[in-house]
């Protein structure tokens, strides 16, 4: 199909992450045998654990090539999507109350709307408030809000 991005690489990687995991939780049953006081040299464990990491290594290796090097992020899309998360409504709760922020995000996803527009339109806080409360820089990082 025209146009069409095909995931096969992600898929790709999720089934050899999937691999090592099983033969991971396989070995288990070898510690366990260990651990209960019967050793053995075992080649197989050694193999699988080569194996596991060539392939997670070669995973890698394509995912990084092929998928995310040269990903740009649309910082002007990725504001966009953040400012219209419904999600940003528990940093309104504390301020104006629950069932105050249920009825704004309730609104805000009926009419298609962000939760500051609503917010505005309603008059229940000013935009200086309203700006402080929803700052994405702010919430991005570490300590109390």
């Amino acid at each position: 199909m025209p146009g069409k991005v095909n995931p096969v690489i992600p898929e790709a990687v999720n089934l050899v992450a999937a691999q090592v995991y099983g033969e991971r939780c396989g070995d288990r049953r070898l510690r366990d045998v260990r651990s209960a006081g019967v050793e053995r040299h075992d080649a197989g464990y050694r193999l699988r654990s080569a194996q596991s990491i060539e392939i997670l290594a070669n995973g890698s290796r394509v995912l990084g090539e092929k998928c995310v090097a040269g990903i740009t992020a649309d910082k002007k899309r990725c504001l966009e999507y953040a400012e219209r998360t419904l999600m940003m409504v528990t940093r309104l709760t504390p301020k104006i109350g629950y069932d105050s922020a249920a009825k704004i995000a309730k609104k805000a996803m009926a009419e298609n709307k962000s939760l500051r527009e609503v917010v505005l339109e309603e008059g229940i806080l000013p935009k200086d408030k309203l700006d402080e409360i929803l700052d994405l820089k702010k919430m991005t990082k570490g300590g109390r809000a």
